[in-house]
């Protein structure tokens, strides 16, 4: 699941008819592999390599236009988290970083006002910071299954756009991930 912050485009006009598009949850997905290593007993810096598919959609209310406007953006990125977990409330952890996404292609866009039309833009590089929860099922010393939600909140704008001219000027993806895992100690 994943939203994203943006800035509407807006004239004078079109006073109340572009503005505060409604920042819908989108299906999000990410696969990949984690590091971990023990600073401490509890203590973990983490990292590792993750595709992620982060969708920015957007909602302008009936009667804003005649029906519905909806604009969804697709876009891939190969992200790098780095960070640090905490182990010590039993089999509980809370984590969190920086991570840093290259995209891997263009953002795929579709806006339905009555029919559909696509398009292709470029952006560029997604920086920010992640929150983790979780709970790790030991089933052995040596290994077990993770169970977690990450929240991942980007601090740079991965789409500038020109507010005279488009209808989203500014895109900051903002993401849910539910993720399950497999783990093993070395």
């Amino acid at each position: 699941m994943g939203g994203s912050k943006a800035d509407a485009y807006w004239s004078a006009e079109m006073a109340g008819l572009w503005n505060n598009p409604e920042a819908e949850v989108g299906t999000n997905m990410f696969f990949g592999l984690d590091y971990g290593y023990f600073l401490t007993n509890n203590l973990l810096a983490i990292s590792g390599l993750q595709y992620a598919s982060k969708n920015f959609n957007y909602r302008w209310p009936k009667n804003t236009y005649t029906n519905d406007i909806v604009l969804k953006n697709t876009a891939e990125f190969l992200s790098v988290p780095i960070g640090i977990r905490n182990l010590s409330y039993s089999n509980l952890f809370l984590g969190g970083g920086l991570y840093f996404a290259f995209p891997l292609g263009k953002m795929e866009s579709e806006m339905t006002i009555d029919t559909s039309v696509t398009g292709d833009t470029d952006i560029d590089n997604d920086i920010g910071i992640f929150l983790d929860f979780g709970y790790d099922f030991k089933l052995s010393n040596s290994m077990g299954l993770t169970a977690a939600a990450r929240y991942e909140l980007g601090l740079t704008e991965v789409y500038s756009g020109d507010p005279e001219e488009e209808l989203i000027a500014n895109i900051s993806p903002r993401s849910l991930y539910i993720t399950l895992g497999w783990y093993r100690k070395i």
